[in-house]
């Protein structure tokens, strides 16, 4: 009887080992999955987190280019009110030339004589038309024209006299052109042209 209820307290022990071990597995293998749940919400929400800085950062970006382009845009507007400004001023009053203060024929500039400044620039050309268009003819006129520098001589005498005429309006630019122009004479408009010409 002994050996039977040893053989029965052993069997016992042994059973009661393998449930319990059980349980510590069931609950070894819960314990993993919450851990490896818990992981990956942290790292979904560490993806979030960095899929909204990356969002932010971007309209950020945005903002400040568009802001960039409105501030230049403002500066460009500005700038060239200031040289339209400037050459109906030019076109007003005559701006004589630095050596010829005091010389009547220069100041007003009646075609009898083309004046060049000191860098070899044509007076008239300095007073009509480096205001808008650059001192080399190389800039667009208020951003809207095309570069006058380099053209053929004939195509330049051809273009101011037509705005001079009225006939010629480029980007809305003709009444402009032909309040620029209108007092220029044969001489001047030969005068410019060369010059333009000339410029490559």
């Amino acid at each position: 009887m002994k050996r039977i209820t040893i053989i029965s307290i052993v069997t016992a022990s042994i059973l009661l080992i393998g449930c319990g071990q059980g349980n510590n597995s069931t609950a070894s293998n819960e314990t993993i999955e919450h851990k490896t749940k818990t992981q990956e919400i942290k790292e979904i929400i560490q993806h979030s987190g960095e899929d909204a800085k990356n969002i932010v950062q971007e309209i950020g970006n945005n903002i400040k280019t568009s802001i960039s382009t409105a501030v230049n845009a403002s500066q460009t507007t500005v700038e060239d009110a200031v040289n339209m400004g400037e050459n109906i001023i030019k076109s007003i009053i005559p701006v004589p030339s630095k050596n010829n203060l005091g010389n009547d024929n220069n100041i007003t500039n009646n075609g009898n004589e083309s004046s060049v400044s000191e860098n070899g620039i044509p007076e008239v050309f300095s007073t009509k038309c480096s205001g808008c268009h650059g001192t080399y003819g190389k800039k667009k006129a208020l951003k809207k024209s095309e570069i006058i520098a380099g053209q053929s001589k004939n195509e330049l005498i051809s273009k101011i006299k037509e705005y001079k005429d009225g006939t010629r309006s480029v980007a809305g630019m003709g009444t402009l052109m032909k309040g620029k122009v209108s007092e220029l004479t044969d001489a001047d408009i030969e005068t410019i042209a060369s010059y333009l010409s000339s410029l490559k």
